[in-house]
């Protein structure tokens, strides 16, 4: 083990006693972006679950009636609604985004609801709405309001809408940028996740999950092996929970 590695694994024992001291067990969410249709790479990932409730955001474009087929008997895993398409309609210099920006709340709403449909008719009921690339703006909030959406899940950074339920994904795995994706890092992840830790310590918010994120059809070998290794830490460490349990737990200031 790299020295790095080795110093944000003791660092993080260090946190996890203290929150054993205090008699409190983090929570720990999972999240899967981009899934399209099935893939070895999808049964890859639902092989490492291995019943661990397990959150896809699927993409509604995709084949959705072959993935429904594929996860329907498959337990611990539950859907939400990854965008409409996942096509960026932003110019070049501006953050990445489906819908123009001058698009209505109702006209989002209205694509948002259709993909929505699409899903559900192919057996896949989404419990959330996850946008592409963590873009959150009032207008999508509005729109989501307008089309039942009670919950979505964004960046770790976002603040919860009042009379919405925002569930953080802060823990991805992988290194986003110029070029190909890659993994982040095992010291860099255990590191934000101790501090995400100390953070909700320090603040008396033991309830609230950390969100493990990652993205099956963007891993890299390092990245697979991390998850193989983790996964295994993480159920002695932490209490998973499932997306339906998460939602009936969040306060909501109505």
């Amino acid at each position: 083990m790299a020295l790095a590695d080795a110093i944000a694994h003791r660092r993080l024992a260090r946190e996890l006693g203290l929150w054993r001291r205090l008699d409190r067990r983090p929570r720990l969410w999972w999240r899967d972006d981009d899934a399209q249709e099935p893939t070895a790479a999808l049964d890859r990932l639902i092989g490492l679950a291995n019943g661990r409730p397990m959150t896809l955001a699927v993409v509604p474009s995709g084949r959705v009636t072959a993935l429904a087929d594929r996860i329907r008997a498959t337990p611990g895993v539950s859907v939400a609604q990854h965008g409409t398409d996942h096509v960026n309609r932003r110019p070049a210099g501006q953050s990445p985004n489906e819908y123009p920006s001058d698009m209505s709340a109702l006209e989002v709403g209205a694509a948002i609801a259709f993909a929505r449909q699409r899903m559900a008719a192919a057996g896949m009921a989404p419990l959330a709405y996850v946008p592409p690339w963590n873009q959150v703006d009032r207008t999508l909030l509005e729109a989501l309001r307008g089309v039942g959406y009670r919950t979505y899940s964004a960046a770790a950074d976002h603040q919860a809408a009042a009379d919405l339920i925002q569930i953080g994904a802060q823990l991805d795995i992988m290194r986003w940028g110029q070029g190909r994706p890659r993994f982040l890092g095992e010291a860099r992840i255990l590191d934000r996740l101790r501090r995400r830790l100390r953070t909700a310590r320090r603040s008396a918010h033991f309830h609230h999950p950390v969100g493990l994120l990652t993205h099956h059809l963007a891993h890299d070998a390092a990245a697979w092996r991390f998850l193989e290794t983790f996964l295994v830490f993480a159920d002695d460490a932490f209490q998973w929970i499932a997306l339906e349990t998460v939602r009936t737990t969040m306060t909501v200031a109505l």
